[in-house]
């Protein structure tokens, strides 16, 4: 049986039910770093670190790092003329897509994290650390002949229990 992160879980849920229809159905658990180019577009959410800490006598936290990479294909623009090479925008949109009045547009994936800063009982998205958006194109890091653009995201997210006797 593999383990499945549950709040792993719960970003899929999230991004599936409000994200953008091209990346429906198309969230991962962790990031397999070689892939099928003809799965591209894909993401692939992973945990990067956790603290554990008291939050009082009674309660421990966890505040957990969490990955959010966006791969989409390169090789679509290859041929093309400079006005229509698409990959960059098109993982722009798919992160943090803005209406034309500059505000996200609500299937963007900052602005899903943002709507549901509370996730679940004692889980919230930690607002008090920022949103880490980086952008970037790879050559082979997923695979021979593979080129990507891909945007990460990084994310705290803070959960408190009584602690364990």
């Amino acid at each position: 049986m593999t383990y499945k992160d549950p709040i792993i879980t719960r970003l899929i849920t999230l991004f599936n039910a409000e994200g953008p229809t091209t990346l429906r159905n198309r969230y991962y658990y962790g990031d397999p770093l070689q892939v099928n180019e003809a799965a591209l577009p894909a993401v692939f959410i992973s945990k990067d670190m956790t603290q554990v800490s008291g939050a009082s006598l009674a309660e421990t936290q966890r505040a957990q790092r969490y990955v959010i990479n966006v791969v989409y294909d390169l090789k679509r623009d290859f041929g093309k003329a400079f006005n229509d090479i698409a990959a960059a925008n098109s993982i722009y949109d798919l992160i943090e897509g803005c209406n034309v009045d500059y505000t996200l547009k609500s299937t963007s994936l900052a602005a899903i994290l943002l709507k549901h800063q509370q996730l679940g009982t004692e889980l919230w998205i930690n607002l008090n650390t920022d949103l880490e958006l980086d952008y970037g194109t790879t050559i082979n890091k997923r695979g021979e002949g593979i080129f990507t653009a891909e945007g990460v995201l990084k994310l705290s997210i803070v959960h408190h229990q009584v602690r364990p006797s």
